[in-house]
């Protein structure tokens, strides 16, 4: 399973590495071509990657119904030290219809709406984004068109995202989504009922789960490999994770339920080098494995593409001389 997974990423970065860069932006006296993540998807081909610039805006739901990469700035911009403190975040909504298999959806900020990312597509990424929802609602959620009997989608990554109050989940599909990737993902906050929701012979590991007491971590996984994960409680509704759900539970920290709740990656991150004692487990784990997509959660979101820190251009040069322009490039590793 795998080098499965492996294999779906590598496919994905060849398909996009000759891609054409559509640009979006909401907001007023922007040069951005498109205003609506609609409209660049709209006038995009598969293959082709969106850059969204940040917004205090939220941008319209976006009906994805082509494989694309989908690009956000990511979320805590003030915390990565790259770009200015007044630099907003993008806050959206995609739907991912079937037609787009293998689409990416990185560094965006998903709040206080039901689902951020409908799932219905084999293979989707979704990377480096911010979940919020005080009702408690998905974050995720994987499902199916039940009017034209589509067959469940399978396949997914979810890595190094922060969810508070809500979930990964499933609706309408014929039995549980599998095959998912679900790493170096932090949960926090006690909103919804469980993290993770009906899924099966996936991978869940280098998650740091640390809900209120009530919040169960678990509900309804089955013959997963879960490892190396922070976990508030083991505990799972209706049945026994280790056993009934025949599930492979490997090198996981139990904090107990008493522990102490954060809500910030920098909290977090001091809250975990007290509980490893010596292991090496939790969303900020230094990872060691032959999968090479399993990497430490990124504060804030940033994508990992370069960003512009300075530019030096001179106003004027004499003739026949050459212009010389510095540019300096930060990158979010």
């Amino acid at each position: 399973m795998r080098k499965t997974i492996v294999t779906l990423v590598a496919l994905c970065a060849a398909m996009t590495a000759n891609a054409t860069i559509l640009r979006v932006s909401n907001v007023n006296g922007s040069t951005a071509p498109y205003q609506t993540i609609q409209a660049a998807h709209d006038a995009a081909i598969a293959g082709d990657t969106i850059m969204v610039d940040g917004s205090n805006t939220k941008y319209d739901k976006t009906i994805i119904t082509k494989t694309l990469v989908i690009i956000g700035p990511g979320f805590w911009l003030t915390e990565n030290g790259l770009v200015q403190e007044s630099a907003p975040s993008a806050t959206a909504e995609f739907e991912i219809r079937r037609g787009a298999p293998g689409t990416v959806i990185e560094g965006f900020w998903f709040k206080n709406v039901w689902s951020g990312v409908i799932i219905m597509a084999n293979n989707c990424v979704v990377r480096r984004c911010y979940f919020l929802d005080h009702s408690g609602y998905k974050g995720i959620l994987f499902t199916r068109d039940r009017d034209k009997d589509d067959p469940d989608p399978t396949g997914a990554i979810i890595h190094q995202n922060f969810f508070a109050d809500c979930a990964i989940a499933t609706r309408y599909l014929k039995d549980y989504m599998t095959n998912v990737q679900i790493t170096n993902n932090i949960f926090v906050n006690n909103g919804a009922d469980n993290d993770i929701q009906n899924i099966s012979h996936s991978i869940i590991e280098y998650n740091t789960m640390i809900g209120n007491c009530t919040w169960l971590p678990f509900a309804w996984v089955w013959s997963s490999t879960i490892e190396h994960n922070i976990i508030r409680t083991q505990k799972v509704r209706y049945t026994n994770i280790h056993d009934v759900d025949n599930n492979e539970w490997n090198e996981n920290v139990i904090c107990g339920q008493n522990a102490p709740e954060y809500s910030t990656d920098k909290d977090i991150y001091t809250l975990e080098q007290t509980l490893k004692e010596g292991k090496d487990c939790g969303a900020f784990a230094e990872v060691y494995s032959d999968n090479p997509i399993l990497s430490p959660y990124v504060i804030s979101g940033v994508p990992s593409a370069p960003i512009i820190q300075d530019l030096v251009v001179p106003t004027t040069v004499e003739a026949g001389s050459k212009m010389k322009v510095t540019i300096k490039l930060g990158i979010q590793k």
